[in-house]
């Protein structure tokens, strides 16, 4: 029987098992402002879709409460797509989980540690394999998403994000930057 758990296609990123292997792990969310915003952009529109249908003749206000719950449908399945994303820690290693795909790697692949505002990320020796690696490079091709040098960075495979996560950096109790510096001390010292 092999001491490591076999890897799976759909995420095949270098390392062990975060958990239970790994001990306990931490498990840190999207910020709760992000969670908040599509639903809450997507019920305002729902809303002011069915404030005016209440101007309109009849038929018209039925293709309205039509849109608005197409609406409420499409703020729900948003909810879900920012609220499961989650960044998991324990001594073995990181993990990104995100709906149909994720990354993980070890502590030891790390070789830097990126907290600039808005480019939160780790920097990996060894490239990610696998699904996660082709899901994260996908959004390569949205400039406003990264910098040049990340963009290079994650068509290699060598970029794991933190970004989502980074309210966890700076804001309550910090906790994921201490986190970070208990695990990864060689990087901040």
């Amino acid at each position: 029987m092999s001491a490591e758990a076999p890897e799976g296609p759909r995420n095949a990123s270098p390392g062990p098992p975060i958990a239970p292997a790994g001990g306990p792990r931490k498990v840190y969310r999207v910020s709760p402002l992000r969670r908040a915003i599509p639903p809450g952009v997507m019920g305002c529109f729902a809303l002011a879709t069915l404030l005016v249908s209440i101007a309109c003749d009849a038929q018209s206000r039925r293709a309205l409460i039509a849109v608005s719950f197409f609406l409420v449908g499409l703020g729900a399945l948003l909810y879900l797509m920012v609220w499961y994303p989650r960044l998991e820690l324990c001594s073995t290693g990181i993990r990104l989980r995100q709906i149909g795909w994720g990354i993980r790697t070890t502590w030891d692949n790390v070789a830097d540690v990126e907290l600039k505002e808005g480019g939160e990320a780790f920097i990996l020796r060894e490239p990610l394999t696998g699904a996660g690696k082709t899901a994260l490079s996908m959004g390569r091709y949205i400039p406003a998403w990264y910098t040049p040098e990340q963009m290079e960075l994650v068509a290699k495979g060598l970029w794991f994000p933190l970004g989502p996560f980074a309210w966890h950096l700076r804001h309550g109790k910090q906790e994921l930057l201490e986190d970070l510096k208990r695990y990864l001390p060689r990087l901040f010292t």
